[in-house]
Parts: structure tokens; sequence; C-alpha cells
């Protein structure tokens, strides 16, 4: 009498597609697996990708701005809040050239002026609880005394408390502001290191 026996722990297991008997496993056809290396992804970036990225998100965050303080929720800027409403723009405007006219030093700019938005920030993170009367201070004259707080009083005036507590997406607004400069500073640091550097002209004459 013929005894069958059963297939070894390695052979028990089946395709996901129906199959007569007990065979070999058999990897799945109707699954589809695409890998996509990043560093091929990092290639594809150009330094005037990059720079038109930054001024598009430093132009949405400006309006996004615009959005909390006269949205549902009242939002009211104060002196560090509009300073870095400034470095927003320098940012936003030194990558917009740097995306029409790649070059190290629109690179080198936009990381400054992001970097400076990274101080600001960070100084309203730590030390905006302490600045209960920032709007009269030298901080809050000087920002209110510049020209565009009286030619758009609507976006460049301080009528806020620094230490006024205002949260987006759960996060305090000061700590949003510098995870987006941090992020932008990175992302500069990229766009130069993916500036081809210019060497200059050599001359041929004797």
């Amino acid at each position: 009498m013929n005894i069958r026996r059963r297939p070894t722990a390695e052979f028990a297991i089946r395709t996901r597609r129906p199959s007569v008997g007990w065979g070999p496993v058999h990897p799945p056809t109707d699954q589809l697996t695409i890998k996509i290396p990043a560093a091929s992804v990092m290639n594809k970036l150009s330094p005037r990708l990059i720079l038109a990225a930054i001024a598009l998100i430093c132009f949405g965050l400006l309006a996004f701005a615009w959005f909390l303080q006269y949205g549902p929720e009242k939002q009211q800027p104060c002196p560090l809040c509009v300073l870095q409403r400034y470095a927003y723009i320098f940012v936003g405007l030194s990558a917009l050239i740097g995306a029409i006219h790649p070059r190290r030093w629109t690179a080198v700019a936009t990381g400054l002026f992001a970097l400076t938005g990274v101080g600001l920030a960070t100084w309203h993170v730590f030390k905006g609880a302490d600045m209960t009367s920032c709007a009269r201070d030298p901080i809050g004259i000087f920002v209110n005394n510049l020209p565009t707080a009286n030619w758009f009083p609507e976006y460049f005036f301080a009528n806020g408390g620094c230490a006024d507590q205002y949260f987006v997406l759960g996060i305090l607004v000061q700590v949003w502001s510098l995870l987006w400069f941090a992020n932008l500073t990175a992302a500069c640091v990229l766009a130069y290191m993916k500036v081809p550097s210019q060497k200059p002209a050599t001359s041929t004459c004797a």
C-alpha cells in the first residue's frame, strides 16, 4: 500500500493564486512593487527647482499669515512676528531671483536670510513668553516706525503681544515658523550644492 507523505514545511505554504496539489512557493504575481531610490530623486532636483519651491513656500506662508490675522481666529502679530514676515519676504524674493538666475551667491543670500529667520523665531520661542510689553519696548517701537508699517499697516503694524500664544495645527506659531525657517535653510544648502561652480575663463593669448 502506497502512503502519500505530507510535504515538508518549506512546501506547505500555498501561493495566493489557487493551485492544484502541493508545490514550491512562487512569488505572488498579483503584486507590483516599485522601488524608487531616493538618490535618483535627489539627483533630479535642479537648483532652479529648489529655489522656486522655496519662493513658493515663503509666499504661501505669508498669505497664510494674512489668513491667520484676518480669518476666524484673528491672530494679531507681535513685533517679532512682523520681523519674521520681513524675513520670509527677503527669503522669497532672493529665492525667486535665484530661480530665474541660479548662482551660488543667490543660494548663499537666501540661506542667510533664512538663518536670520531662524534666529528671530528662536528668540521668539525662548524669550517671547517674558516679553509682556514688547509692543512698547524698543523692538516694538522700531517695527511700528518702519516705513512699511505706515504704507501697509494692515500687514506690517504689530498690535499683538510677544507673549500671546496662538496655535497652528496644535503647534505654537513661533515653533511652526522656526520649523519652516530651519527647513528653508536646509533647502538653501542643497541648492548651493547643486549649483555648479563658475570657473574663471582662462585666456589663451600669449
